[in-house]
């Protein structure tokens, strides 16, 4: 009677710790459970009940066995049997597997390209077999001389869904025609003295590009006796083709192709088209500190990232400039750079941000000068007033509102520049009450094709208010060598600088960037 009765008890207790078949004992504060998938927001299922979304975390967690489902729309269920141990951390990573079908394109032309989103395109032969998320899909198919077929399918789970294609002959036309600048200077170096002409074809056919110069005379650039595929370009060295000197002014470019169309586009040949010799600095275009009398051409752009160590402290930084037509002879060139300073152990870390708008023109036929203001501005740092050296960015020009004038000579292989400022300006940038300063700065560059390098001084006096003497105080004196090179065949430029000021201090400082010039 006793056993009867004892075995009566033990099925109770099974009975009421028993949870749709998955068996718990007593809960603890220590013990949890986190269900993570690869994809993370699928939907947890405990014992059957929706608790949550992955990542989820159960804590606390009851000892012993958990059934766990984890699903998601467009991916196959996946169940596991968890135990859960008192006093440990429990973690289950499911990864789920996506539902998928097959998709088989029969009747493919040989050059056949399959686009779906979300897969790479794919290039087809006569058949294409693609497995595909279960679901409705839009494939685009074109190959070169048909005329391109899009259509909708829906792939269905583990079955193989037929598309044939019925791709039809395409009639040839040429399209798009234009050219890669609206004017450009052959003698700038690299990629910046050359256009390409570029247009589109539909079929296999035949062109004939030619070149119309200012005084009426054509040659031929181009030809292409049968097109094999729908991209096509030519490049011109703004040279006469015939002679190979250079002759400024408008040329026409014309297409004529295969089936009696004829287009056309204006490119303007044009000396005054000129880059800067070196690189930029504080958002300007410049040699070191010294700012060039050459602003940046209209409809060019440029960006660049840096890396400086002035009196040792890394701190990276970017430049972007853009080049504005505003009515010729003028370009307009506006810019900013942003540095940034970690700070030294001890210190907060600081930025330097630059603005600067500059206005130039050609004034004689080597002779070009320019107009600017710069605003430069320091923010962070440990000091109130940025006087403990806390800020990023330039040590060879002070914070501040600068307005300044600058030249330049060219002739040949080598350039000369002189930059004439004032700045007004506190430590970190306030030219309310601040004191002013003037610098006067030069620069000798030669320029070999790809390559260009410039020595520069610059002196910049002290504080010019309540009659101080120009060169004492806090004035400083600054020398160094600045160099660009462009990778042939790219617009990628690479800078560096290195320096030295002298002042109540001698600090050295050295930069690298790299950047791209359009």
């Amino acid at each position: 009677m006793k056993t009867r009765g004892l075995f009566f008890y033990c099925a109770l207790f099974l009975l009421t710790s028993v949870n749709h078949g998955i068996a718990y004992a007593q809960t603890d504060d220590e013990t949890t459970l986190t269900v993570r998938s690869d994809i993370a927001g699928a939907e947890v299922f405990i014992n059957g009940a929706l608790a949550g979304k992955t990542p989820l975390i159960v804590s606390p967690a009851k000892i012993g066995l958990w059934k766990i489902a984890v699903a998601m729309n467009g991916y196959y269920t996946e169940e596991r049997t968890v135990r859960v141990e008192k006093g440990k951390e429990t973690e289950v990573l499911i990864a789920l597997r996506r539902i998928t079908g097959m998709l088989k394109i029969e009747n493919l032309p040989p050059n056949a390209v399959v686009s779906i989103q979300g897969i790479p395109p794919r290039s087809g032969g006569e058949e294409t077999l693609i497995q595909l998320p279960e679901g409705p899909h839009t494939v685009l198919i074109r190959a070169f001389g048909y005329a391109d077929v899009q259509t909708d399918v829906k792939i269905t789970r583990e079955k193989e869904t037929l598309l044939k294609a019925e791709m039809q002959p395409a009639a040839f036309e040429a399209t798009g025609f234009k050219a890669s600048k609206k004017s450009f200077n052959p003698g700038n170096p690299g990629n910046l003295g050359i256009a390409a002409f570029s247009f589109s074809v539909s079929a296999p056919g035949s062109a004939a590009l030619t070149l119309e110069s200012p005084g009426g005379e054509r040659f031929e650039l181009a030809r292409w006796d049968e097109f094999g595929g729908w991209d096509q370009e030519a490049v011109w060295d703004g040279l006469n083709p015939r002679t190979g000197s250079l002759e400024e002014g408008v040329w026409t470019a014309i297409l004529s192709a295969s089936d009696g169309s004829e287009s056309r586009t204006q490119i303007e040949v044009d000396s005054a088209v000129s880059y800067p010799a070196s690189g930029f600095s504080s958002g300007m275009s410049a040699a070191g500190p010294v700012a060039s009398g050459t602003a940046l051409p209209a409809e060019s752009k440029t960006m660049q990232f840096e890396l400086s160590a002035p009196a040792g402290r890394i701190q990276p930084g970017a430049t972007a400039a853009l080049g504005w037509r505003v009515g010729s002879p003028w370009t307009l060139e506006t810019g900013a750079q942003a540095v940034l300073n970690p700070g030294e152990p001890g210190e907060g870390p600081s930025v330097r941000a630059a603005f600067s708008v500059k206005g130039g023109r050609p004034v004689l036929k080597d002779l070009r000068g320019a107009f600017y203001l710069r605003h430069m501005m320091g923010f962070g740092g440990s000091g109130d007033d940025g006087t403990d050296g806390g800020h990023a960015g330039e040590i060879f020009l002070r914070n501040g509102l600068a307005a300044g004038c600058a030249a330049d000579w060219s002739k040949g292989l080598f350039a000369l520049t002189a930059d004439l400022s004032g700045t007004k300006g506190d430590a970190r940038g306030n030219p309310m009450e601040s004191p002013f300063t003037l610098s006067f700065g030069a620069a000798a560059a030669v320029r070999i094709k790809l390559f260009s390098a410039a020595f520069w001084l610059r002196g910049e006096t002290g504080n010019l208010e309540n009659g101080a003497s120009a060169f004492t105080g806090d004035g400083t004196a600054s020398f160094g060598l600045t160099n660009r090179l462009l990778l042939p065949g790219t617009n990628l430029a690479i800078n560096g600088t290195i320096g030295r000021m002298i002042g109540a201090t001698r600090i050295d400082s050295i930069s690298a960037s790299f950047g791209f010039l359009f």
